[in-house]
């Protein structure tokens, strides 16, 4: 799993197993969740309103990627398997 968080160009902050691609859209993202902060942390569905937990998205709508905290891959796992 290479799992990351995503900050978007609309400050949302979504959780996924990456994979690069060499085209775009240049990332494809696999269980993705978004991540809200309301004074606790906790995982939504994302893209919501969809059956699809599997999206591609342009690096355009990017601003960055980084490794995500042992919280955040705590909660993304549980979330994934439940």
């Amino acid at each position: 799993m290479n799992l990351h968080v995503i900050e978007l160009i609309n400050n949302s902050f979504i959780v996924a197993d990456v994979e690069d691609l060499d085209e775009e859209p240049s990332c494809y993202l696999k269980n993705c969740r978004e991540i809200l902060d309301d004074g606790e942390i906790t995982l939504r569905k994302w893209p919501r309103y969809t059956d699809e937990v599997d999206t591609l998205i342009h690096s355009n709508r990017i601003v960055t990627i980084s490794e995500p905290s042992e919280e955040i891959t705590a909660l993304y796992k549980k979330s994934i398997n439940s």
